[in-house]
């Protein structure tokens, strides 16, 4: 298992005004999962990655959107072959798993199930109005999942040539 953040870091990120207001967008049982999430950190097994959004739009005449947030090792392949899309963002990060999770945490106030033509359920669609919103939640999530990298110095290998701020945006 991973090591734990340290009160005070994890008390930075309840706090941080971003973080705060998706918290408090959310039910009581969804913010007692994301605080679980955070105390107990990534798993062992999880793994560096990519977290990304692919999106549908819903009405060309407004800017609503579905989005679907996922994770791979590699994005392109991954929703190239699933979705017979393009991702509209990708963000690496050392654990794409701990990443993916908490973002569907943060986002659970305006997820969206998405009933496909073989009548099986997909459940990582998020109704949005603001496409900037969850490129920033996964933004900052990475830095989270990257704190839990700094304890677990193992797992570094090749993470200090990565800069987290930078999420490819394709158009």
């Amino acid at each position: 298992m991973s090591k734990i953040l340290s009160e005070k870091c994890l008390k930075t990120i309840i706090t941080n005004p971003s973080f705060s207001v998706l918290l408090n967008r959310n039910t009581n049982i969804v913010q007692e999962k994301i605080m679980d999430k955070l105390y107990i950190g990534p798993s062992e097994k999880d793994g560096q990655g990519e977290v990304y959004g692919y999106q549908k739009q819903v009405n060309f005449n407004t800017n609503n959107y579905f989005i679907k947030i996922g994770m791979s090792v590699d994005a392109q392949k991954r929703v190239i072959k699933d979705w017979k899309g393009i991702p509209v963002f990708t963000m690496y990060t050392p654990y794409r798993k701990f990443t993916e999770r908490l973002t569907h945490l943060l986002l659970d106030y305006c997820r969206y199930e998405i009933l496909m033509s073989d009548n099986t359920k997909q459940i990582e669609w998020f109704y949005i109005r603001n496409f900037e919103e969850p490129v920033h939640i996964v933004n900052m999530v990475a830095h989270i999942s990257k704190k839990y990298a700094l304890k677990n110095k193992n797992n570094l290998k090749e993470l200090n040539n990565i800069d987290y701020t930078d999420i490819i945006k394709y158009n």
